[in-house]
């Protein structure tokens, strides 16, 4: 009886395991961290060309506080995301890999919802 490395694919012959998923996972990692880069550098820009406040009565974005959380947000959030992602997709296990991409790409999301809303905070009297 022989062994033989890798998997069965459907036509019963073996496929190499791994390859590809490697590839798989380093491109998915470039992309993720490129747009978390992205959004660091463009939320806290574009949320600050967005208020034209008078005085901090206006809403949140016209607050020293509201303007600290629009850097806050994307600049403590964006790196805690890229590293807790990359720790848990070079986990190993298939389930926490894609888990982890799926948190990551949600938690860019909600970044960028919370960081819009305190943008569109402006109230004008």
């Amino acid at each position: 009886m022989t062994t033989t490395a890798g998997r069965r694919d459907s036509g019963g012959g073996t496929r190499a395991g791994g390859g590809g998923r490697v590839s798989l996972v380093v491109s998915a990692l470039v992309l993720l961290w490129a747009a978390t880069g992205v959004l660091m550098l463009v939320l806290p820009v574009g949320a600050m060309m967005s208020d034209p406040c008078e005085s901090a009565a206006d809403g949140l974005i016209c607050t020293t506080r509201g303007q600290a959380l629009c850097w806050q947000i994307p600049w403590i959030g964006g790196p805690l995301l890229g590293v807790s992602g990359t720790i848990a997709v070079l986990a190993g296990a298939r389930a926490v890999r894609y888990g982890a991409v799926l948190a990551w790409a949600v938690g860019l999301v909600v970044m960028a919802v919370c960081v819009g809303r305190i943008a569109d905070s402006y109230h004008p009297r």
